[in-house]
């Protein structure tokens, strides 16, 4: 059994629809401050209240700005991933 991969450094993808002031997003801010794993949170809209709440605590995330009426500007999230 190869045990090499067992210290593979695990990082987490969040989606979050805005980082307006909500119940999700709160959620999502306690998870990361009390998550002991690396994350990359996603906002599908531009940045506010909780994107510099996870600021403050050196979470990476990043805002898309998704044009709603265009669905193909959802794929600009796939950019990211690679």
């Amino acid at each position: 059994m190869n045990h090499s991969n067992s210290k593979r450094k695990i990082k987490v993808l969040h989606i979050i629809t805005s980082f307006d002031q909500g119940g999700a997003q709160k959620n999502l801010l306690n998870i990361c401050k009390s998550c002991k794993i690396e994350s990359l949170v996603i906002s599908l809209t531009n940045k506010s209240y909780y994107s510099k709440e996870l600021d403050r605590i050196k979470v990476e995330n990043i805002s898309k700005n998704i044009n709603k009426k265009n669905i193909f500007s959802f794929f600009n999230i796939f950019k990211i991933l690679k």
